[in-house]
């Protein structure tokens, strides 16, 4: 098994409304374990270890990490650049 790296970053940072900003897999793994533990926090965990590990896919992490945090009542803002890179897809 190769060393993980958390200092991988996400597609596009993830603004928290706290003023956290979400860059790497270290910083969202910081994030995701402190949420309540419910399927999809299980799920972005999983993905999160699996970029770290295996070279995952970031696509569907990113994807993962946004839906845990929603759903764990995380206030997610946006600047005008990542809300038109998110409405592209």
């Amino acid at each position: 098994m190769t060393n993980p790296d958390w200092s991988r970053q996400l597609i596009t940072p993830i603004y928290l409304s706290d003023g956290t900003v979400l860059r790497t897999l270290g910083d969202a793994a910081d994030r995701v374990v402190r949420l309540r533990p419910t399927p999809s926090a299980q799920v972005a965990a999983e993905r999160i270890i699996e970029a770290a590990t295996k070279g995952g896919n970031m696509f569907s992490t990113h994807a993962a990490i946004r839906l845990a945090l929603l759903r764990g009542r995380d206030q997610i803002t946006g600047n005008a650049a990542d809300i038109a890179h998110w409405n592209q897809r």
